[in-house]
């Protein structure tokens, strides 16, 4: 029984969809396992109309759907569209929260409370929750790369949308109020601490500007 990965996505989201993909190719899937608009391999070709193709894939295929939710796929009546489609065929699927949206804005016919893969961290619960994909994965498309080269490229597309993460969501930063600091030169402690937990050097020579704020990021790449 084979099996096509259809990746139910945003077009505002295909860096993090492109790199996945990536992924995917470096674990064994091929572009024939794949359904995704935003890569020319993978793409529906020229000519289909997308409604008709989707029906018929979702009619006739047995697929693995993955929906990559942001406040940009709820913004999109097509992703709205695959995502009902895909419920109605009862296809097995796998929600990814992308950085900057959390389990609490789920909405629609994917429940929110269904495990799903939140990006923007790369600590050792989603490189389990991975793990468990790889497992689906193997089941429907008979992969099998070895333990080395699967860690390999699992870290690296999740470091990627860490440092992507980080350049533009500040979901993952904590912020204090300048009362909660204290300035001893060019560190900064937070308050009420016997122990400096949160520290951060800031070099003040390059700037006139006035402390007003401080943002400390609380996450790190893998290891």
């Amino acid at each position: 029984m084979s099996y096509k990965l259809f990746l139910s996505h945003s077009s505002k989201d295909e860096k993090v969809v492109n790199a996945f993909v990536s992924f995917m190719y470096k674990i064994g899937l091929t572009e024939k396992d794949i359904v995704c608009s935003s890569v020319p391999e993978t793409k529906i070709a020229i000519g289909n109309d997308i409604y008709a193709y989707l029906n018929q894939l979702i009619s006739d295929e047995n697929i693995y759907a993955i929906y990559f939710l942001s406040d940009n796929y709820y913004a999109s009546p097509v992703c709205l569209n695959e995502m009902g489609a895909v419920w109605l065929r009862k296809a097995d699927s796998l929600s990814i929260l992308l950085p900057g949206f959390d389990f609490n804005d789920v909405q629609g016919v994917v429940e929110r409370n269904k495990v799903g893969i939140k990006l923007g961290t790369c600590d050792n619960m989603t490189k389990a929750a991975f793990n468990e994909f790889l497992k689906i994965l193997n089941d429907k498309f008979g992969i099998h790369p070895n333990q080395t080269h699967w860690e390999n490229a699992r870290d690296e597309f999740l470091n990627l949308t860490l440092e992507n993460n980080r350049k533009f969501n500040m979901a993952f930063a904590r912020s204090y109020c300048i009362d909660d600091l204290e300035n001893d030169g060019c560190k900064i402690i937070k308050k009420e601490s016997n122990q400096e937990k949160i520290t951060a050097i800031i070099n003040f020579e390059k700037t006139e500007s006035k402390l007003c704020s401080i943002v400390v990021f609380a996450e790190c790449l893998c290891q």
